[in-house]
């Protein structure tokens, strides 16, 4: 279905045949015309393309919107009314099916400690790894789903991943329980980033 495309701030050496090369390249050009303007100067700012297609006249606002032609920035638009392009495929994306569903959406470390947050199946779960000021304190694993309560277990003489174990013992039955989470999935994926 043809689609038409406005085109603003030509250059003075802008010619019929230029703008049909340039938006040529886009896909096919059925008319091109400059613009008639009340009390215009001596030579057109700007024209009307008429692409063949939508696709085409998408490409063109694409590729062309903002681009030095001459010795003008070109400002493209589509003519009021006309339809944006459908895309090439109408069927819904499926998310693919080996998805996984625990994934670090973001980390990060202060002085303190290491903060983990993972989408867990649409649940949101931080775990906090806290480390002490000095020897003589115990660091601390921390986890909460929000809304809720944090769980915590402090660690003294166990590996991250131990300690964790020892949290999720801890919160069996609360809102960090197995059930409600899969754990194991949650070890593997910080295993994958060395956190455990």
């Amino acid at each position: 279905m043809p689609s038409k495309l406005y085109v603003s701030n030509l250059s003075q050496a802008a010619t019929l045949g230029s703008m049909r090369e340039l938006f040529g390249a886009c896909g096919d050009v059925l008319e091109v015309e400059f613009a008639a303007e009340r009390g215009a100067r001596s030579y057109p700012s700007a024209a009307f393309i008429t692409m063949a297609t939508s696709l085409g006249a998408e490409r063109a606002l694409s590729a062309l919107h903002g681009r030095l032609h001459g010795d003008r920035v070109l400002v493209i638009s589509r003519v009021s009314g006309e339809p944006a392009a459908l895309p090439e495929t109408v069927r819904p994306a499926r998310p693919p099916a080996n998805q996984p569903r625990v994934a670090i959406t973001q980390q990060y470390r202060d002085r303190r400690g290491l903060t983990y947050e993972l989408s867990c199946s649409g649940k949101l779960l931080t775990l906090r790894f806290i480390f002490p000021l000095d020897d003589a304190q115990a660091w601390q694993v921390e986890a909460r789903t929000l809304p809720g309560p944090p769980s915590a277990v402090t660690a003294s003489a166990m590996t991250r991943e131990q300690a964790l174990l020892a949290l999720i013992d801890a919160s069996v039955g609360g809102p960090l329980g197995a059930a409600e989470l899969d754990w194991a999935e949650v070890a593997a994926v910080l295993r994958s980033v060395r956190a455990l």
